[in-house]
C-alpha cells in the first residue's frame, strides 16, 4: 500500500515563505513608491508656486517703475501669492514666500546681466 504525503505542511510552508516575500520586498517597495509619489507631488507644487512668484515679480516690475518702490513690490507679489494659494487651498509660510521672491528677483538680474 502507498505511503500517503501530508500536504498540509508543504502548503503551510509555502505561505509561509509567500508572508515572508510579501513582508520583506513587496511592503517596503510599496512604501517607497507611495512616499516617492508624495515627494514628486510636493516637487511639482513647489515648482508651480515659483511660476506663480515670477509671474507677480516681473508683473510688480512693470507696474511699480522707478528708484525706491521696492516695497510697494514687494507688497504687491506677498499679496498676490497670498491670495492665489488660499485661493488654491495651499499654504505655504511668509517666510518661505518672501525667500522665492528674493530667489526669483535674483535669477531677474543675473539674466539681465548676461
Amino acid at each position: 500500500m502507498p505511503e500517503t504525503i501530508d500536504v498540509t505542511k508543504i502548503i503551510v510552508t509555502a505561505l509561509g515563505l509567500v508572508g515572508l516575500i510579501f513582508t520583506t520586498f513587496l511592503i517596503p517597495y510599496i512604501w517607497a513608491k507611495i512616499k516617492n509619489a508624495k515627494s514628486e507631488g510636493e516637487a511639482a507644487k513647489l515648482y508651480t508656486i515659483k511660476d506663480w512668484v515670477r509671474f507677480a515679480v516681473e508683473a510688480a516690475e512693470m507696474l511699480f517703475k522707478g528708484p525706491g518702490r521696492g516695497a510697494e513690490k514687494l507688497d504687491y507679489v506677498m499679496d498676490y501669492i497670498t491670495r492665489l494659494l488660499a485661493e488654491k487651498g495651499m499654504t505655504m509660510d511668509q517666510q518661505q514666500v518672501r525667500m522665492m521672491i528674493e530667489s526669483t528677483l535674483l535669477e531677474l538680474k543675473n539674466s539681465l546681466l548676461k
